[in-house]
């Protein structure tokens, strides 16, 4: 198994819950900002990481979804 032969319900499901946690983390980035976190602190710096990294899950369980286009054949 790998990403391409993921069904788009499967796809949607894990969009959606890709999307919670990004939305937990930019909530607490947000925050840690607000506060004032130093920009070296270590926990900054790894909620930042996760995030970035959540991000991509994110766009890439975005793509998985589409039934075609960006750069993949119809799933057809």
């Amino acid at each position: 198994m790998d990403s391409t032969r993921l069904a788009t319900e499967q796809a949607d499901r894990l969009h959606a819950r890709v999307g919670e946690m990004l939305r937990y983390l930019n909530r607490l980035c947000d925050r840690m900002q607000y506060l004032r976190f130093p920009v070296d602190d270590p926990l900054w710096r790894e909620a930042i990481s996760a995030r970035d990294a959540v991000r991509g899950l994110s766009v890439m369980s975005h793509y998985a979804t589409c039934e075609h286009g960006v750069g993949r054949p119809d799933k057809g």
